[in-house]
């Protein structure tokens, strides 16, 4: 184990783990832990690790759009013909 120095009065920390966790001597701190664990995530956590996937996606789209402004090269004739064309739909 490594030494960790306490920075309020520069003793070495000590780490405790209830009795039952105590590694024996030669053993590592997880040997005694089962390795068969299995992680489930529920309905929110699935939804919002989709939400922040998306949001990735919309993050990386804003940072092109705003790359093209900078570059000026946003405003196209192709995208100012199809926003007219939406607008005078929309306006009908």
């Amino acid at each position: 184990m490594s030494s960790i120095v306490n920075i309020t009065n520069a003793l070495p920390a000590v780490r405790l783990l209830p009795h039952h966790l105590q590694p024996l001597s030669g053993e590592s701190v997880l040997s005694g832990i089962p390795r068969d664990d299995t992680v489930e995530f529920s309905p929110l956590g699935r939804a919002m690790a989709a939400a922040t996937e998306k949001s990735s996606l919309r993050l990386a789209r804003i940072r092109s759009i705003r790359e093209e402004i900078g570059n000026n090269t946003y405003e196209t004739q192709e995208r100012i013909a199809e926003t007219a064309r939406i607008l005078l739909q929309v306006l009908s």
